[in-house]
């Protein structure tokens, strides 16, 4: 049967008790922060120990775990995961009290993907997220890896901040991610429970994506005791309702990787490895229409989860077929047209196409999020159907289904499904497509030759262009710069080394970050030794020669992210191949100049706004904002500090710590 074989599934969150019955296994797991990949186990090849090594009792990442997967060596238990034979790739991210600390860069953030995924973890459950509906950084983070590794494919937990609109949690926002909203279960499966999160994102994409069951789920129960313990304890949370869907996935990447595709049986088509369009294709495909709310509406998205209605089994729906297409490419202007001709439709509930494609990032704090705009339209009885609900293209979604009812339909109809790429940020773009119902047979029908795509109102750029651009600050005389050689310091050192330094110390200096925390807490240093920090007036410019391979220039990039925070600093950070990273190429534009007389505070929370730094309004903020300055504003660029106060000064209650000079912060506490 289909049951996960052969799957490894991802999970980041609070730890995991590996030697309960769900879990346990001989000889144990490695745990370590080498990524060890034990591939012989019976079920968790792999324990990266981000924070620590174990679970809380009655942990939160032990029952996440036991949803997707869980299944005792010996015995049955009524309660096993959702795919059993599937195999465990665990980051624990949580301390002993349950609080979640994430990656704080973007290349940590890859890593902690990666480290399973290098080894075939396809799918990864993160039941976790923060209090933002918009595109943020970590959204980003999360596309950016699927768009790099097409066969991944995330699920993410839409929060439990409903019934409000707009109360859905990145990185739930990302676009090339599946987000999951929780129903009841049982007889009521198909209500939505009050305090699941609730869409649209900020950029009005459609989210949750998918809904699934999320209340009074039994799953394992942590106990940390080594006695190979099968307790079990009822939670509920969007956290539930992920891991079920993320099980529900690993059994779809089964279906198609053992050739049950051909008629529903296995070995009745050739191996197929899905792609994470593919696979998301196929779960938003057969997705059922829930009484709360409208199809594709804040609530259910594209409806709660069914692979009875997604995937073909010969046993259960004989006469239903699937046709698809995996990693097509269709080149910019181009139309690829597929033609369907039915068998009895009396036989199947309805005809159902979903398209699906794994989009670039766009940039944080995005406006309009799409970057490649694809477009899904099916023909019947010469009546154009649009996709999502709506009377014409979705310029915003980057998933799209048709769904004809039954009445819609006739015996032996030809049914023209049709893959527009109308506005591409290259010259092709790959996609997936699913299509399930009483199918005949189905082949590619002519392709349109190219023709002239209108205007639309999605910018190609991956973020918006503000409304407004901020006016520069006039330009002064550029004076000559020199360091004054009568100059000494304020006194500085330790015990008996205690003395006023020349500039030529500071000039010295083999350790950059220990001269940038000097020129940035003495503004006599900066303004005695201007050509050793870096601060003479006026010689903080652009590189007017610089090519971002995305954005254009300098100018170009603070015209497009200027004035949205997280998005400028996102892209100052970025590494150029040939040129380095961004804020070093595009200072002015990154506010990254040190100007030898900026009364730079030592503290974010200073009562002022200097070059882009901004405190917090309420003085309780007080040391956490502190403690955020002197890890990234005496060292790094401006605009990092601009993030973190924006964050943390809405969250002065969070937990934060500083670990081995890093920052390491709460993002939110998982559900109980």
């Amino acid at each position: 049967g289909i049951e996960g074989r052969g799957q490894v599934v991802q999970v980041s969150d609070t730890g995991v008790d590996v030697d309960h019955c769900f879990f346990h296994q001989k000889g144990g797991v490695a745990k370590n922060k080498e990524g060890s990949w034990q591939k012989w186990k019976r079920k968790v090849l792999q324990y990266y120990t981000s924070v620590d090594g174990e679970d809380y009792l009655g942990g939160h990442g032990t029952h996440v775990c036991g949803t997707i997967l869980g299944n005792p060596k010996e015995g049955s238990h009524i309660n096993k995961g959702v795919a059993p034979q599937a195999k465990l790739a665990f980051y624990d991210i949580g301390n002993e009290v349950g609080n979640l600390f994430l990656p704080w860069t973007k290349e940590e953030w890859t890593d902690m993907l990666n480290v399973a995924h290098k080894h075939g973890a396809n799918i990864h459950s993160a039941s976790w997220g923060g209090a933002s509906d918009a595109y943020t950084i970590e959204a980003e983070w999360f596309d950016d890896f699927s768009y790099a590794n097409p066969k991944f494919l995330a699920f993410i937990a839409a929060g439990n901040s409903g019934p409000n609109g707009g109360s859905i949690g990145t990185p739930a926002t990302g676009k090339n991610v599946v987000s999951v909203g929780a129903v009841n279960r049982g007889s009521n499966a198909d209500s939505l429970v009050s305090w699941s999160s609730r869409g649209p994102t900020s950029d009005n994409r459609i989210g949750p994506m998918v809904v699934a069951p999320g209340v009074t789920t039994e799953s394992a129960r942590a106990q940390n005791t080594k006695n190979n313990n099968c307790e079990t304890i009822s939670y509920s949370g969007t956290s539930m309702a992920t891991p079920a869907t993320a099980g529900a996935a690993a059994l779809v990447r089964q279906y198609f990787e053992e050739g049950f595709y051909g008629n529903g049986t296995k070995n009745s088509a050739p191996p197929h490895e899905p792609t994470g369009a593919l696979v998301k294709a196929v779960l938003l495909n057969g997705a059922q229409k829930i009484a709360s709310g409208s199809m594709y509406g804040n609530s259910q998205g594209y409806g709660r989860v069914s692979l009875y209605h997604s995937l073909p089994i010969v046993e259960a729906q004989g006469n239903m077929g699937l046709f698809f297409v995996d990693a097509e490419p269709v080149e910019d202007g181009r139309t690829r047209t597929y033609e369907i001709t039915l068998g009895s439709v009396a036989q199947c509930p309805d005809f159902r196409a979903t398209l699906v494609w794994t989009d670039e990032p766009a940039g944080a704090g995005c406006k309009r999020c799409l970057v490649n705009d694809l477009d899904l339209t099916v023909t019947t009885g010469g009546q154009v159907v649009y996709p999502n609900g709506k009377k014409r293209a979705d310029r915003r979604n980057n998933a799209e289904r048709v769904v004809l009812p039954r009445t819609a339909l006739a015996d032996g109809q030809t049914v023209r499904v049709e893959v527009r790429a109308t506005n591409l940020n290259r010259e092709s773009f790959a996609y997936a497509l699913v299509v399930v119902g009483c199918i005949d047979a189905a082949g590619t029908g002519p392709t349109a030759s190219p023709v002239v795509v209108p205007p639309t109102d999605i910018p190609t750029e991956a973020a918006p262009i503000p409304t407004g651009v901020p006016t520069a600050a006039p330009v002064r005389p550029v004076p000559k710069c020199k360091d004054d050689k009568k100059f000494k310091s304020p006194p500085l050192g330790k015990g008996n080394n205690i003395k006023k330094r020349k500039c030529s110390y500071f000039a010295k200096l083999k350790d950059d970050k220990v001269r940038g925390q000097y020129c940035s807490e003495y503004k006599e240093i900066r303004q005695g030794c201007p050509k050793t920090c870096d601060a003479c007036p006026g010689q903080c410019k652009n590189n007017e020669n610089f090519v971002h391979d995305k954005y254009g220039s300098c100018d170009k990039i603070e015209q497009l992210f200027g004035d949205i925070a997280v998005a400028m600093a996102s892209v100052c950070g970025n590494f150029i191949e040939d040129w380095g990273y961004v804020h070093t190429n595009c200072p002015v534009a990154c506010k990254s100049c040190r100007p030898a007389d900026a009364d730079i505070s030592d503290c974010c929370v200073a009562d002022h706004y200097i070059s882009g730094r901004k405190g917090c309004d309420n003085w309780k903020c007080k040391n956490l904002i502190c403690t955020i300055d002197d890890i990234c504003c005496n060292y790094q660029w401006d605009y990092v500090c601009v993030i973190h106060a924006e964050v943390e000064c809405k969250k002065c209650k969070v937990k934060t710590s500083v670990q081995e000079g890093s920052l390491v912060r709460t993002i939110l506490e998982p559900d109980t």
